[in-house]
């Protein structure tokens, strides 16, 4: 949640038909309780992790930065399949003219 209440988040999307797909979404504190806005795609994985032995998300995160608007997000994926071989991606974002930095 940022300095004016808004509040977002970020995912990991993946199925069978799907790659692991990094997102985020977020609701203005004015926004209805309980509503998120549609998911908004940071970056589409082209590959899958082919062994499941290896652990999934421990280089996930969102957290708020010290200007008190700005979220960072890291997240994982693929761009071939592979059984180790993993990428992480940064991203940031803010709610634009619904938070003013401090």
């Amino acid at each position: 949640m940022d300095d004016q209440g808004n509040i977002a988040m970020s995912e990991t999307v993946t199925s069978s038909s799907v790659f692991p797909t990094i997102e985020y979404m977020g609701r203005l504190a004015s926004d209805p309780l309980g509503m998120m806005a549609a998911p908004q795609v940071v970056l589409a994985g082209t590959g899958s992790q082919t062994d499941t032995s290896n652990r999934w998300g421990d280089y996930y995160n969102m957290s708020l930065s010290n200007d008190g608007c700005t979220f960072a997000t890291t997240g994982e994926y693929y761009t071939s399949n592979s059984s180790f071989n993993w990428s992480t991606r940064i991203a940031k974002l803010r709610f634009l003219n619904y938070c003013i930095p401090h």
